[in-house]
């Protein structure tokens, strides 16, 4: 196992594919100026000869949902629209507690603690335990839910 970070010094690293954990973590810098260029190398079968079928520079990226104006939600969306119209080379896949759940993996008593919990944002949940994108970070210039509350209408007009 290889484990880089996406720093300046993991730059001239050469790699064949990556496997980004934790992906919503990495800023467009970090991952177009060191990561991406790492996979500029095809990979060999074991006699050393380049097999056409095999993916060239495969990127897998597992991560728990996080604020929709972080870069990483960018290419979530870059690579949804690609697993439409190309289907044979990009695929998303998506899930929230209900299938580890399911499966025995996770105690649904304590999940609905976690879910029900007067110190557990929904907006927190939501990312981390059902995998929806929340709308912005805390950093925002607007508050898109104090910016919702305000949005009221102050004369409806029923006919023109």
């Amino acid at each position: 196992m290889i484990s880089v970070v996406a720093k300046d010094s993991s730059r001239g690293l050469r790699a064949t594919a990556a496997i980004m954990e934790e992906a919503a973590l990495i800023d467009e810098i970090p991952y177009n100026e060191v990561l991406v260029p790492q996979m500029n190398i095809k990979r060999r079968e074991v006699d050393g000869t380049l097999n056409p079928e095999e993916p060239s520079a495969a990127q897998i990226f597992i991560t728990t949902a996080a604020e929709r104006t972080v870069f990483m939600y960018g290419k979530l969306i870059e690579c949804a629209v690609n697993a439409v119209l190309r289907p044979n080379e990009y695929f998303v896949w998506g899930l929230s507690y209900v299938t580890p759940l399911h499966y025995g993996l996770l105690d649904k008593a304590a999940m609905m603690d976690q879910r029900y919990s007067n110190t557990v944002s929904e907006e927190s949940f939501a990312r981390e335990s059902l995998s929806v994108w929340s709308g912005n970070n805390r950093d925002a210039w607007l508050d898109s839910k104090r910016l919702s509350r305000r949005r009221t209408l102050l004369k409806c007009e029923r006919r023109a």
